[in-house]
């Protein structure tokens, strides 16, 4: 169809005889296959409501209304049969923050913090369970699947709570998280890593 009308405004543009009505043949022409690419496009990738891709779930809305300032994250000990119920940076589309990240660009300290607790990737898994480096960056809540094998972990800690459970996800929340901003009175200097996080 859209070869036949091409060929149709061509032979149309080819029959003009004055550089008046060959310059309104090309405008034609151009206006004809920029008004089928959109025709095309426009059926081909429909406009879905963003309410359809990113639907506000009772679970976001208790961490919406419940979360303050504090951050989430999903526990996870394996990349083996890895399911995630919130990946990272899938919540900043609600405005819930994650401790993970998926980004090209890091800050490269945090990134080294994150390297040695965080397994061999640290975007999604965890090397152990520490709870005062979970406290002290300020995690309020735990967003597990309903299948996840680390909900046995999580439900055996006891600064731990499930509050919120669905057919899907389960909400444990951190009785112990730190705020965002604290001061502290005693500092000591260590220069290895994993001296730190040991002595913390």
């Amino acid at each position: 169809m859209f070869l036949l009308i091409l060929f149709f405004g061509y032979f149309l543009y080819s029959s003009f005889h004055s550089a008046k009505k060959k310059s309104f043949g090309k405008f034609f022409l151009i206006l004809l296959i920029a008004g089928e690419l959109f025709f095309y496009g426009y059926s081909y990738h429909p406009a879905i409501p963003h309410n359809f891709v990113y639907s506000k779930t009772p679970a976001i809305e208790f961490l919406q209304k419940n979360l303050d300032r504090h951050r989430i994250t999903s526990y996870k000990e394996s990349l083996e049969n890895f399911s995630s119920s919130l990946l990272p940076n899938g919540s900043v589309i609600w405005n819930i923050q994650d401790i993970r990240d998926y980004e090209i660009i890091k800050v490269s300290r945090y990134e080294t913090f994150e390297r040695h607790f965080g397994g061999t990737d640290d975007r999604f898994i965890y090397i152990f369970f520490d709870q005062k480096i979970f406290n002290l960056l300020g995690i309020k809540y735990f967003i597990q699947g309903k299948n996840d094998l680390e909900n046995e972990k999580l439900a055996s800690e006891k600064n731990l709570s499930l509050v919120y459970t669905d057919q899907i996800i389960n909400i444990y929340e951190n009785k112990e998280v730190l705020p965002r901003a604290f001061t502290i009175f005693i500092s000591i200097q260590l220069i290895l890593i994993n001296k730190r996080l040991t002595l913390f």
